[in-house]
């Protein structure tokens, strides 16, 4: 739930006060009649004091006022509550602004197989349907030096021989623990997309100099973990680096390969039943993490989500208001999936107006799992040439908008908005394709038209001398 940002609440327990001054008594009340047994912030008291701190800056910065992501909080309740009672309750206090039951983590989408295809061709040029970024490999001021990415993921193996990292770049600091019950390969793979090692064998990443961690939405409690995708974002954008700053800088990138549950009714999902999974910023507090991590200069890549369905759909409504509208735009790079042959809707991709930027949904070349190639017994030789869905799309237009970033730091000029990234990368993209024009994923980045459009802007010398 959301306490009304103007009453400033803070603490936990008996601690719970507003620095307003304001009596909370009723909320109290009212928890207490339900028998709530915790109630606890999305952020200890160390972290809100470096949230508050990055979020003056980023205030001052962006000149308008963004969410106070320490006036959210988890309660919890004995087995059986009712919670739409409850919620009722809550949300008829002035004091409450948001109150929802905590949702229940989905899967990671499942892996299909579709057709092979030629080893990772999305990173080929764009008269091969891939988004260019083959010239990284002959341009080192492409290959995200300087720049973090943070996966929102529920686990992942950093110890594959084709990412050769360690449990150092885990940044939920034991707040937010790994969720195994999926399995590590998803997080591989993408992992694998931006930042797998050149190396003679394997796969390569998109950006493999850029710095890349890992942070899983599952918060750590008692007696169970929570699924707090919101409350991960919170602690990333409230996180120091240990010397008085922030972790996250203006120009890095935090990707959320994560989705929401089920919102379309099962009458108008073309699939199964309770699969037209929901983009996550659906869920109130990742849309709010979501403002101030842009607000603060960070880049958030979103992936769309499995859902068959469209943004537009009247199911997406908040308080009488279509969610997914222009003046509600959380700030990130909402992606879809398209065809790895001509760029059009894949049928799973969520779609609608909301959309900007499409990567390939399918026939994915990366580390994990065990379609392409692995070693009986060996974990760290997983390979796949099938990973799909937007959970593969979103490492593709991460890495383009990387790219950029890595480019404008190398030359020496300041680190562009999300907004900015995004308007060149549309801009110079390539089209969607014709057979699914009304439902729109964006177009698929072309890092060479991208940067050749940037260099004009900035007058600078011409990246390649030719091709």
């Amino acid at each position: 739930m959301k306490f009304n940002e103007a009453l400033t609440v803070r603490g936990t327990e008996q601690d719970l006060r507003s620095e307003r001054g304001f009596g909370l008594a009723r909320v109290e009340a009212v928890l207490d009649r339900h028998g709530a047994t915790e109630l606890r912030p999305f952020l200890p008291a160390d972290a809100i004091a470096r949230l508050e701190t990055a979020t003056a800056q980023a205030e001052s910065r962006a000149g308008d006022t963004i969410p106070d992501l320490a006036s959210w909080y988890t309660v919890a309740l004995p087995a059986g509550t009712e919670t739409d009672q409850l919620r009722a309750e809550l949300t008829a206090l002035p004091e409450i602004e948001y109150a929802e039951p905590v949702p229940e983590s989905p899967p990671p989408p499942p892996q299909a197989t579709p057709d092979f295809s030629v080893m990772q061709r999305y990173f080929e040029p764009a008269v091969q349907n891939g988004i260019g970024a083959a010239i990284t490999r002959q341009d080192p001021r492409l290959r995200g030096d300087g720049i973090k990415i943070v996966d929102l993921e529920y686990d992942w193996n950093p110890f594959h021989e084709d990412l050769q990292l360690d449990w150092s770049i885990d940044v939920g600091d034991g707040i937010f623990t790994r969720y195994q019950g999926w399995g590590d390969d998803h997080g591989t793979a993408v992992l694998g997309q931006l930042v797998a090692v050149e190396n003679g064998f394997g796969v390569s990443g998109g950006v493999p100099d850029a710095d890349v961690y890992g942070i899983s939405p599952t918060q750590a409690g008692t007696p169970n973990p929570a699924w707090l995708p919101g409350a991960a974002l919170a602690y990333l954008a409230a996180r120091g680096d240990g010397q008085g700053g922030s972790f996250l800088q203006p120009g890095d990138v935090v990707l959320l390969e994560q989705q929401a549950s089920q919102v379309i009714p099962n009458s108008d999902c073309p699939t199964w039943d309770n699969q037209c999974f929901a983009p996550l910023e659906w869920i109130v507090s990742v849309h709010d993490a979501i403002q101030v991590l842009t607000a603060m200069g960070v880049n958030v890549v979103a992936t769309g989500g499995n859902g068959y369905n469209s943004t537009d759909h009247p199911a997406y409504t908040r308080d009488g208001q279509p969610w997914f509208r222009p003046d509600n735009h959380s700030g990130s790079i909402l992606v879809g999936a398209g065809s790895s042959t001509d760029r059009s809707r894949l049928a799973f991709s969520n779609h609608g107006p909301r959309f900007d930027l499409q990567g390939w949904g399918e026939s994915i070349v990366t580390t994990g799992y065990c379609s392409l190639y692995c070693v009986s017994g060996d974990h760290n030789t997983r390979y796949a040439n099938d990973f799909n869905g937007t959970s593969g799309a979103g490492p593709i237009v991460t890495t383009a908008v990387v790219v950029i970033q890595s480019y404008l730091r190398a030359t020496g000029e300041p680190p562009w908005t999300t907004q900015q990234v995004a308007d060149l990368l549309k801009s110079t993209g390539q089209a969607q394709g014709s057979a699914s024009p009304s439902q729109h994923i964006g177009p698929l980045p072309d890092l060479q038209a991208a940067l050749a459009t940037l260099e004009a802007e900035l007058s600078v010398a011409t990246l390649l001398p030719s091709g």
